[in-house]
């Protein structure tokens, strides 16, 4: 039976965006006004920007966010062979891109474009096509660029233990990674990094998102972000991490460039009601934070209330434990960035305005006191916080804090009342931020940079009871003896780190997964049974069910999952070969040995897994009997073949 037509047959009206970035009309597509004169007034009353600016940042807004991009690929070969691509092949056909400067490496770049425009353009086709196929394989994040400005704060270091909140969708966890794994010249970082979100779904979508920067390092968990477990090491000394990333769930009106709902939808009640949710996750990334380790605090809201009055609130609850750092002597000279502001006022829904909170009326009995601005007396340097503005770089909206841990954290005694308040409220704050997921949905928009459902009091689990599988590590198993062997792995490979997803640690798994020093200490530290771990490590063996004689000497296959890891490790199953022979294997799926320029002494190597070398590019194939087969997907060979190709 067919679906019913709609008698009222509503048609969008069709808006040519394929050379504009500015939305001409006051209405776009989905009816749906570039106008909101409460956001209007707020942002006028407290100043956020210069007054005779306004119009100009007002206006902003109303245009469509350009394309920003970095280059994530998981070697540094990798990278610099794209970039050289990008610099030859597409940025003289685009003309309007530049690199982001103030991104290390020359690996981040913005386009003049919207998405629309890049999308339904004809001279930007085959730009588009490049851009989906590379971001398909990992090669290209596609990421706002203020994005990607918090992790660049948190001064990162390959052996650090760094914990991402609120991390879904993963963006920021993989630059996370990649600016780890760039300070490590080859094989893999001593570190770990645990992405964190409290919704299942979304903490599967970040494993999807993360597994792409294919490092041991990370660790994906699902659990309430303002009660992450802390681990206790076996001398009952807690675990804390080096660095923590609090992006906070938010009102994030600084994505009204591309959530459109917002203009509709916007309230100063939001920002109001999600201060307790962000006060608190930013107290309990402190709590895990090692005394001279670093904190970063960051939203995509203008709102001085889920800003700088949760800096403030923090600083006053542990004056003796946090510093906040001066933000603008550690940026970069070519990001742009306002100090945080010292003082503000507070709207309601009606648009009435209070200085103070001695002022609000008892209908607001649930806003906090913490919503107002500090008096001069208690001298919080505010200024030290750094706004970035849509007009300045023409970017969307962030603000960030940056806090260093200077003393133990005493713990506040409440009581049973007030926690209970307390937890009314942050149910509040959920109800809130589904309302706004709903919204956003509704609109065919996918906020990325918001992480409005970031945060849910209560862990879901999926409807069935189904419980992940426990992580078990290897250690003397018979079968990790022909893998020794086989591969040819040296004696400072740490066997240790092996992990499989099951107990059954004397039968040959299906899988094996390698993580990272950092991690399995993590592990199999005491209490670790309190963490509801998703995901961690890269897959690095698989059992092999082939002939007998192809399984005799070792019953696993690798896996290019963890080639960049595992392969400065590996003697016997690495060869060099050209790269014109190279070329040729990655142009098919098959090529047999009578086909490449030499032998390479291939006819006396055992059957299976090899890993092949030319130059500083590598990648996996199945040796057989007289043929090479690639261990790679279709997408991955073509895109290293197209990368190859002028080589």
């Amino acid at each position: 039976m067919g679906r019913k037509k709609n008698s009222r047959n509503h048609k969008k009206p069709k808006v040519d965006e394929t050379n504009q970035d500015k939305v001409n009309t006051t209405y776009d597509s989905y009816n749906i006004e570039y106008k909101n004169e409460k956001f209007e007034k707020f942002y006028r009353l407290n100043e956020i920007v210069p007054d005779e600016e306004f119009e100009e940042f007002y206006e902003i807004l109303k245009t469509k966010l350009p394309v920003s991009f970095r280059l994530s690929a998981p070697s540094t070969a990798l990278c610099n062979e794209m970039r050289e691509q990008l610099y030859k092949k597409h940025f003289p056909t685009l003309g309007n891109v530049s690199p982001l400067t103030w991104f290390p490496g020359d690996l981040a770049y913005q386009v003049q474009v919207s998405a629309v425009g890049i999308r339904k353009s004809p001279e930007h086709k085959q730009f588009h096509q490049y851009l989906v196929a590379e971001t398909d394989v990992g090669n290209i994040c596609r990421q706002e660029a203020v994005s990607m400005i918090p992790p660049l704060f948190l001064d990162l270091k390959p052996e650090h233990r760094v914990l991402d909140m609120c991390a879904s969708p993963g963006s920021k966890t993989t630059q996370i990674l990649q600016l780890m794994h760039q300070q490590c010249s080859e094989g893999f970082p001593d570190g770990m990094v645990v992405a964190n979100d409290a919704d299942h779904k979304r903490a599967y979508l970040l494993v999807h998102q993360a597994k792409r920067m294919l490092s041991p390092m990370l660790l994906v968990t699902n659990h309430d972000g303002t009660q992450f477990p802390t681990l206790n090491d076996n001398e009952k000394n807690p675990i804390l991490f080096d660095r923590v990333l609090c992006d906070v769930p938010c009102s994030g009106d600084g994505t009204l460039r591309k959530n459109m709902a917002m203009w509709r939808k916007w309230t100063p009640s939001v920002g109001i009601g999600l201060h307790p949710l962000q006060l608190r996750l930013l107290q309990r990334g402190c709590e895990l934070t090692r005394i001279g380790g670093r904190i970063v605090y960051s939203t995509c809201s203008f709102n001085p209330a889920e800003n700088e009055a949760v800096v403030a609130e923090i600083l006053r609850l542990y004056p003796e434990s946090l510093k906040l750092l001066d933000g603008f002597t550690l940026k970069h000279k070519d990001l742009k960035a306002r100090p945080g502001l010292k003082t503000w006022k507070i709207m309601d829904t009606q648009g009435d305005v209070y200085d103070s909170y001695d002022q609000v009326p008892s209908k607001y009995v649930k806003w906090k006191k913490s919503i107002f601005p500090p008096t001069e007396e208690e001298n919080i340097p505010l200024e030290r916080c750094m706004r970035f503005l849509p007009h300045d770089q023409n970017t969307g909206g962030f603000f960030v804090a940056v806090f260093e841990k200077i003393g133990n954290m005493k713990e506040i005694c409440k009581a049973t009342e007030e926690m209970k308040k307390e937890k009314d409220e942050l149910k509040e704050c959920q109800e809130m931020l589904n309302s706004l997921e709903s919204d956003s949905k509704d609109q065919g928009d996918k906020c990325e940079i918001s992480n409005t459902d970031a945060v849910i009091l209560e862990p879901q689990r999926p409807s069935n009871g189904y419980r992940e599988e426990p992580f078990v590590f290897l250690s003397n198993q018979s079968y990790l003896d022909s893998v020794k062997s086989f591969y040819g792995f040296s004696e400072s490979f740490p066997f240790s780190n092996f992990v499989i997803r099951n107990d059954k640690v004397y039968c040959i798994p299906n899988s094996i997964y390698f993580v990272s020093n950092k991690v399995r200490e993590y592990l199999e530290s005491r209490q670790a049974k309190k963490l509801c771990v998703i995901n961690t490590g890269v897959k690095t063996f698989s059992r092999h069910d082939g002939p007998a004689d192809d399984v005799r000497l070792c019953p696993f296959r690798f896996h290019q999952e963890a080639l960049y890891s595992i392969s400065p490790f590996i003697s016997h199953r690495s060869m060099k070969i050209d790269m014109a022979d190279a070329k040729l294997i990655l142009s098919k799926e098959k090529t047999r040995f009578h086909e490449l320029s030499r032998s390479y002494g291939l006819e006396d190597i055992p059957t299976g897994s090899m890993i092949l070398c030319a130059e500083d590019f590598k990648f996996l194939v199945w040796k057989g009997r007289n043929l090479i087969n690639v261990m790679i997907n279709k997408r991955e060979r073509n895109s290293l073949f197209i990368l190859l190709e002028n080589k």
